[in-house]
């Protein structure tokens, strides 16, 4: 699967900010940004989709090696990296993200090598939403 879903044991709240700190508190990790994409819906003439938001983060030394080769800068399209933290209606918070590891497999050569140091430090992020 290219997109993985992992429930979490946590509130949506509590969630984001887990995942905001493991982002933060990983050497060369920082948020970028943290979007309410329900907000963001509702005011661009959607209904609401509940509680949803998405959280934006980035690694320079990461996101340099991938864009400096003019090879490469197509990825641009995926970064910064995201997960998408959300409610289902059954009250349960999921978080959602690429698979690095089928990513890096589709990819090959060199995007492989380094999509697979970010899939490391992704697999750690992640997993502080174990109890």
């Amino acid at each position: 699967m290219l997109i993985k879903e992992q429930e979490s044991p946590f509130d949506f709240e509590k969630t984001i900010d887990l995942l905001i700190e493991a982002i933060n508190n990983k050497e060369g990790w920082k948020v970028t940004a943290l979007i309410d994409q329900n907000q963001a819906v509702m005011e661009n003439g959607g209904t609401s989709i509940g509680k949803f938001k998405i959280i934006k983060y980035c690694n320079g030394k990461h996101a340099s090696q991938m864009l400096q080769s003019d090879d490469r800068k197509y990825i641009g399209t995926m970064m910064p990296k995201s997960f998408a933290v959300y409610e289902k209606s059954d009250g349960q918070s999921y978080v959602s993200f690429l698979n690095g590891a089928v990513m890096g497999d589709m990819m090959g050569g060199e995007i492989e090598a380094i999509i697979n140091e970010v899939s490391f430090d992704v697999s750690e992020m992640i997993s502080v939403l174990k109890k």
